[in-house]
């Protein structure tokens, strides 16, 4: 494989260096090859672009960090006995580098100081690493190895006449029509692609120094669209949780931090498993194993334990303000629901699919129109629609907070778990979401108890909360109208990697996606709001 923006990755040391050179202002902002363009745009722009790689690539390398999910492909591909053998085009110096920092010898010392050599890390021979004068010379290279696969970055390295029929592998860079290879937008869809998907090998491998313990007994448990989860057992049988957070080149949420920071601040309440260690290359983390499965049946003992949580997480936010980010698609403005609605509406009129395009065009479009009349109505002013709720008045939310994201024993204590999108939030997305979610399926008794229970907990210095509730709900329903929808996304993806034409293809699961989708329509209706309006 490759080295430079292949395994390595300089986005952030691009972006600093240019900027202490003043080749770009302090508030820009873009990744490697935006960068290039704008120092293009200079009179001297090649000399200039030359410079900063010298000095990216020589004195600042210490600085650059591994791509996500590079430790994690390493590690498996180590587990399951492969050779990783890097090849780059690397001269000896820099062009317009005045210090004149041996580039090889830092690229050395940046993989060593990254374990890639230790044989308790990545374990690579330092004999299978290979640096090159120029693009030929490294096709050769490449060539005598007899490599079985390549990972690259340039499509130019592929393209060369000498380049050998191993498997091709572009990494993050758009392919010509005329590319015979793989294009991989990251490290999770090569490591699918060459290694498949994760096994209990895998998960041994990933664990290896993060658990100072034998492995054993691994068995997933979730690996749904988000992260997936693993249960494992220790050398006296006690059980953990191992979690696998998605690749931040994909997501840039940064989902292990967010959860870590939220379990930390609510473990003395006792109402989350505990974290007991996690690791950043490896985007994973370990956590405590609870015993027992989600509430099959939801009563007033449910609700006053979801209820008990809601009032901690608002104590909470009085006492620690400045630990916490917004919330994943926090909506603190009536006109922010309207963009997400607006943002999820654009994805999916992109698919061709005839009963999609149907409904959207057909049923949800004119009722969003209607629906988006009636709640600025309410509001009268303009400046009510846009204008962010006050600090004072937010509250910390899971952002995805629900029974279907909690666990009871067998004494019918429930625990919340999934904080990945923990932050601060307008406490009408928390309350009208918890109705709204499709897996809640609550009766009205509980419902009106959540209402009750929630406008206690927020309301005594928030007079504007119900009328905030009465916008947002039926925008709320209308938001969640379209994420029932996202499996059209994923189906588009697969349909067109295949080479197929989503609307000829017949999918059951994705007309009762449709179904669900109306059936939430509905609770947008004025007449459908619930009784606090």
């Amino acid at each position: 494989m490759d080295f430079d923006n292949t395994l390595a990755c300089y986005n952030k040391v691009f972006l600093d260096e240019a900027k202490k050179l003043k080749y770009l202002p302090i508030d820009w902002t873009g990744d490697k090859q935006s960068i290039k363009s704008e120092i293009l745009k200079f009179a001297d722009g090649d000399t200039k672009w030359q410079r900063l790689q010298g000095i990216v690539y020589g004195p600042a390398m210490s600085s650059a960090v591994l791509f996500p999910g590079v430790a994690s492909f390493l590690l498996r591909a180590k587990e399951r006995g492969n050779q990783i053998i890097i090849v780059s085009h690397k001269t000896k110096y820099g062009h317009q580098d005045e210090t004149r920092t041996p580039l090889r010898e830092k690229a050395l010392q940046w993989m060593e100081n990254k374990d890639f050599f230790d044989t308790n890390g990545f374990g690579i021979l330092r004999t299978n690493i290979y640096f090159c004068d120029s693009r030929e010379e490294k096709v050769m290279r490449i060539k005598d190895l007899k490599i079985d696969l390549f990972v690259d970055d340039l499509e130019c390295v592929f393209e060369e006449r000498e380049f050998p029929s191993a498997r091709k592998i572009l990494f993050r860079s758009p392919p010509s029509s005329s590319f015979k290879g793989v294009s991989c937008a990251s490290w999770s869809e090569v490591s699918e692609d060459v290694l498949g998907s994760i096994q209990e090998e895998d998960c041994k491998a990933l664990l290896d120094g993060v658990m100072d313990d034998e492995i054993k007994n691994i068995r997933p448990i979730f690996s749904g669209t988000n992260s997936k989860v693993f249960t494992f057992c220790n050398s006296e049988g006690k059980p953990y949780v191992l979690k696998l957070y998605p690749n931040l080149t994909v997501d840039k949420r940064p989902r292990l931090e967010t959860e870590m920071k939220a379990l930390k601040n609510l473990v003395s309440y006792g109402m989350t498993p505990k974290a007991i260690t996690f690791d950043h290359e490896r985007n994973l983390s370990v956590l405590e194993f609870l015993p027992g499965e989600p509430p099959q049946e939801i009563t007033q003992g449910e609700i006053r334990q979801a209820l008990s949580f809601v009032k901690t997480l608002h104590l909470l936010a009085a006492k620690t303000p400045e630990q916490f980010e917004l919330a994943s698609e926090a909506c603190l403005s009536a006109s922010e629901i309207e963009r997400q609605i607006h943002v999820r509406l654009g994805k999916l009129q992109k698919i061709r699919h005839h009963e999609l395009n149907t409904f959207l065009s057909d049923d949800f479009q004119p009722l969003l129109h209607e629906t988006l009349s009636w709640a600025k109505s309410l509001l009268a002013d303009k400046a009510n629609w846009i204008k962010e709720l006050s600090l004072e008045k937010r509250t910390l939310s899971p952002a995805d907070f629900g029974f279907h994201n909690s666990i009871q024993d067998p004494s019918g204590q429930l625990k919340f778990i999934d904080l990945e999108y923990f932050g601060w939030d307008e406490p009408t997305k928390l309350i009208a979401e918890f109705m709204l979610h499709p897996g809640m399926n609550l009766n009205q008794e509980c419902k009106e108890r959540w209402l009750e229970g929630c406008l206690s907990i927020f309301g005594a210095n928030d007079s504007d909360l119900p009328l905030r509730l009465r916008v947002s709900t039926p925008l709320y329903a209308l938001r969640w109208c379209l994420i029932t929808l996202n499996p059209f996304l994923g189906f588009s993806k697969r349909s067109s990697a295949r080479g197929l034409s989503p609307s000829f293809v017949d999918d059951k699961e994705l007309s009762g996606q449709i179904l669900k989708a109306k059936r939430l329509c509905s609770l947008s209706k004025p007449e459908c709001l619930p009784s606090y309006a």
